[in-house]
């Protein structure tokens, strides 16, 4: 029996349904409430199944005047014929599909300038947003509290993250670090981080770029993010970020000298 229950989940059964299905087979006929008690499945449950069951042609009814409503299931041949009508109906949606998809992706496209943000807070909420930038190829330029930060959350917070994102050898990596600590340039051959020094700059967030998305963060009391996706706005903030790079890399040497 529970060879058989895997079988029909393989074919698209819920685990319910099979196990009503196969019943029906055990026994030829029953009832609901028959099923019911077998089974230990609520009645409302198994009214609900076998009402599905019946719309796919996989199982019949009787029901005569003054009677309790008996249920036969159908020869097993009947799920063959229900996958090939499925498939069937799978080609008919892919083709209708291919047909209207032109048209969605032009409405889609004229949506892309429109700003979406999102909110991010809390450790949990944050992780959320490092692991969708962990998915994309697009070049990250940033500038981050990182005394702040680390006086916040420590190094374990975030070391998966950047482990996940300099391992990806699609993307180049700039980030200025506002910090008097001593970093270690080359972590990755993508990245290159510069520092400088908080007395400089007084950081205590952070403000990444990546793609069409710019993402500002909070590290005062606690971690929160504010995400824009929007190609005219980070292209802007990427600009900024530009000029301060450079800057950043001016005071660097100048500070080194």
């Amino acid at each position: 029996m529970e060879t058989s229950v895997e079988h029909l989940i393989a074919l698209g059964f819920s685990e319910k349904d099979a196990c009503i299905y196969l019943a029906l087979l055990k026994k030829g006929s029953a009832t609901a409430q028959e099923l019911a008690d077998v089974l230990g499945m609520p009645r409302g449950t198994v009214y609900s199944i076998l009402s599905n069951l019946t719309a796919r042609e996989l199982i019949s009814c009787y029901e005569h005047i003054g009677e309790v409503r008996r249920y036969f299931p159908g020869s097993p041949e009947l799920i063959l014929r229900m996958l090939q009508g499925e498939h069937e109906e799978l080609r008919r949606r892919v083709a209708y599909a291919e047909s209207v998809i032109p048209a969605l992706s032009l409405l889609f496209s004229e949506t892309l300038d429109r700003p979406r943000v999102r909110a991010f807070e809390g450790p949990e909420g944050v992780r959320v947003m490092q692991q969708e930038y962990e998915q994309l190829d697009d070049d990250i330029l940033q500038m981050v509290g990182f005394d702040t930060f680390m006086n916040l959350y420590g190094d374990d917070f975030s070391k998966d993250h950047r482990e996940n994102i300099i391992a990806n050898p699609h993307r180049s990596i700039r980030s200025i670090l506002v910090t008097d600590q001593k970093i270690v340039d080359a972590v990755s051959p993508g990245m290159h981080v510069i520092t400088v020094s908080p007395t400089l700059f007084d950081v205590r967030g952070e403000m990444t770029v990546c793609g069409n998305r710019l993402a500002t963060f909070s590290y005062d009391s606690g971690i929160m993010a504010v995400e824009i996706t929007s190609k005219s706005i980070a292209d802007t903030a990427r600009a900024s970020l530009e000029l301060a790079f450079k800057e950043a890399e001016r005071l660097s040497k100048e500070y080194a000298s």
